[in-house]
């Protein structure tokens, strides 16, 4: 898990990432795996602790959306919520139509809360 959460988390953090102030809107990730089996016979599940919104992609096509406003996200698009504590989700499964046998890759863009919430606090 990445975070620069300074408050207690449900998961352990592995990676521990800097403030990014409140600038930064959208942070990118991205995860390449390998898959051997038949994709029509494969159930995939995503289990997320994310705070505030995310969208999820598999080789590039979105493939969820959690705590996202409706219409196209971009770098600059917020949470449509603010979570003041984020916790483990029940898993999620993602569509199959673009997991291949061989590589593939898991993308999120991780986004903040909206512009009020950041205001308020400021």
């Amino acid at each position: 898990m990445f975070a620069f959460e300074s408050d207690p988390l449900p998961l352990p953090v592995g990676t521990v990432l800097a403030d990014p102030g409140t600038s930064i809107v959208t942070h990118y990730f991205q995860r390449g795996f390998n898959f051997s089996g038949d994709p029509a016979r494969t159930d995939l599940q995503l289990t997320t602790l994310i705070d505030d919104g995310a969208v999820g992609f598999l080789n590039g096509v979105k493939v969820t959306r959690i705590n996202m406003p409706g219409g196209a996200a971009d770098g600059t698009t917020r949470a449509a919520a603010e979570v003041s504590n984020a916790t483990v989700s029940d898993p999620v499964t993602l569509p199959t139509a673009n997991l291949v046998q061989g590589a593939n890759v898991l993308s999120v863009s991780v986004h903040r809360e909206p512009v009020l919430a950041a205001m308020e606090r400021a």
